[in-house]
């Protein structure tokens, strides 16, 4: 069964079950005979048989897909693992390098850690002991804390993995063992690393590696857990990659000038959202600040430490051998195929459109209604009173989305309105025309909002726009009627909903059966006044907001929230309640209006 949270079938299973599975799903890959943690690549007699360098790696568990993850062509030939964080013994290492032995030599590879040094020597010891040439390399890569701080030196981290990938490539070309162990070395002397998280892992059986508070994070840490350098508040990407990048540089191991390659490592927990941010803030950082040529990038997650929400950053200095090397094409399970492809930096590539369709935004100096009051006046308070009471309900929205949606409502909203007032204060839109200010704001608010709200929202502006471009003089009563109904159908028609699904829809048919009331007891010989015109307009958002407070029994039959359980259903629905208010915040501004329109 489970175990703290973590789909196990046991603790003490959990290393021979993921391994038995890797080797399941990989044809490549095989186990050794007797030994269930060493995985070898399943051609390895043949490999053998060439005369090539193999290699061998390993080390404790919890840093998947290292690394038996990363057997296969052009990488390593045998990895050997120990339980969670624990080098394995060095019978089993032993077992591994006697498994890929040949006359080409075998090159063992790991990271400084005194149990790993230990094991792993003694096996080598005895490989040699034995008749077999094997060389022993040790990564040290770590630059959270100085050499002469520690008389182990530095641990070993994800520039390990500059080795298996340069080193397998040699191998596989038939390079000798003498060449690559030459290789190894250069590669230990030009590599520096440094992580940061933002969590502790959880080891199986033993829950949290450390305590990390919310809102803190750690510099200089180890792939097991270990304290870091320091701990500071989380900050921005682009700041916590600076902060990095004074560890990485604090040697002089890298200058401007230089062509470097890249590992931006995930250290098991980190988003691919977050991930493809750090990537941009490294690159961005390393070329334009540090002055360096990043030549080649390796992103993803690669040496881990279980669930760790974290990142590394590891860099080599280049020569052509060793970019080469890095190129060089492999067939390993667990390892990206557009790793360390060589980057050319050139210009984005840009592409004109032959038409754009666009409102004029040219200013003038206003239209006025029939009362002489300036159209634009209207126009931008009812946008500013809507921002401001959307931008209000931000937090209440999210929470009404938490239940059944992704619980960002609020935030969306919060980015169209932050933009529409950008947009005023900037005099970016034609508020002179309303039907031409609207089509622009559409364009921009599809474009911050994005998704599904985004895309309804632009619909009805656009649809309203034509509507009011359209519209006569039958006041303001009646121009609230068409537009509601215009918004009404095109959400009906490309969104698929409809009345008592759950959706905005709701609150939207709310108003309009108040409006299509009051439209029609009007007459052209007995116009309503302003008074019945506002009474109308507040019965509307009235309405509309018992709509969105009726969705909270109503089955979802339509957007995301249809896919959610039905025990989720027990509050209002968040963009029902957007549309309610909103209406609310145009009450007041159309209210002045109404008092100085016709009311028909």
């Amino acid at each position: 069964m489970a175990t703290a949270s973590q789909l196990l079938n046991s603790v003490d299973g959990a290393v021979d079950d993921s391994l038995s599975g890797l080797v399941a799903a990989q044809p490549s890959l095989a186990l050794v005979d007797g030994h269930r943690r060493v995985v070898v690549r399943s051609d390895v007699s043949d490999v053998v048989s060439r005369g090539r360098v193999t290699l061998v790696s390993g080390g404790g568990s919890g840093h998947e897909p290292s690394h038996g993850g990363l057997v296969g062509r052009g990488m390593l030939t045998a990895a050997v693992a120990g339980s969670v964080f624990a080098s394995p013994p060095s019978s089993a290492i032993l077992a591994a390098i006697l498994a890929v032995a040949g006359r080409g030599g075998v090159l063992v590879i790991i990271k400084n850690y005194t149990g790993d040094r230990l094991h792993f020597g003694l096996a080598v010891e005895r490989a040699k002991g034995m008749g077999h040439d094997v060389r022993l390399v040790v990564m040290a890569d770590d630059m959270a804390f100085d050499t002469d701080e520690n008389t182990a030196g530095r641990r070993g981290l994800a520039g390990a993995l500059f080795i298996h990938k340069i080193c397998g490539a040699m191998a596989e070309q038939g390079k000798s063992l003498d060449e690559v162990y030459a290789t190894a070395q250069r590669i230990t002397q030009c590599t520096a690393t440094i992580g940061v998280s933002l969590s502790p892992c959880h080891v199986p059986g033993r829950g949290a590696s450390f305590q990390l508070p919310d809102g803190i994070m750690e510099l200089g840490l180890g792939i097991h857990g270990e304290a870091g350098l320091q701990r500071t508040k989380v900050v921005s990407a682009d700041e916590t990659v600076a902060m990095m990048a004074e560890r990485l540089f604090k040697q002089n191991m890298f200058a401007a000038g230089d062509h470097v390659a890249l590992i931006v490592n995930n250290l098991g927990g980190l988003s691919n959202l977050e991930l493809g941010v750090v990537s941009k803030a490294a690159i961005d950082h390393l070329e334009g600040v540090r002055k360096l040529h990043v030549d080649r990038v390796a992103c993803g997650a690669l040496m881990t430490s279980i669930n760790m929400a974290g990142v590394s950053l590891s860099l080599l200095r280049l020569d052509d051998t060793l970019s080469d090397g890095l190129g060089f094409e492999v067939r390993v399970a667990c390892w990206p195929s557009t790793a360390f492809q060589k980057r050319v930096v050139q210009p984005p590539v840009v592409v004109k459109l032959h038409c754009t369709v666009q409102a004029s935004t040219t200013s003038d100096h206003g239209e006025y209604d029939e009362d002489g009051k300036k159209t634009d006046l209207y126009f931008t308070q009812c946008m500013r009173s809507v921002c401001e009471k959307l931008l209000d309900a931000e937090e209440e929205l999210n929470d009404l989305d938490s239940a059944a949606g992704d619980g960002d409502c609020g935030s969306t909203f919060k980015q169209g309105a932050l933009a529409l007032l950008e947009m005023l204060d900037s005099n970016a839109v034609p508020v002179q025309r309303p039907h031409d200010a609207l089509v622009v704001i559409a364009a921009k608010l599809e474009e911050v909002m994005g998704g599904t709200s985004g895309a309804l929202y632009t619909l009805m502006l656009v649809r309203v726009a034509h509507i009011l471009k359209q519209s006569g003089t039958g006041g303001i009563v009646r121009t609230c009627r068409e537009c509601v109904t215009g918004m009404i159908d095109v959400i009906s028609s490309y969104g698929g909903a409809k009345r008592g699904d759950r959706t905005m829809l709701d609150a939207l048919c709310g108003a309009q059966d108040v409006l299509n009331k009051a439209d029609d007891s009007a007459t052209q010989s007995q116009p309503r006044s302003s008074s019945d015109a506002v009474e109308a307009l507040t019965l509307a958002v009235q309405a509309s907001r018992a709509g969105a407070e009726a969705t909270a029994s109503m089955k979802a039959r339509a957007g995301r929230a249809s896919y959610v359980s039905s025990a989720h259903w027990t509050r209002p629905d968040a963009g029902a309640t957007a549309v309610a208010i909103w209406m609310s915040a145009l009450l007041g501004s159309l209210t002045e209006l109404a008092s100085q329109t016709p009311a028909a």
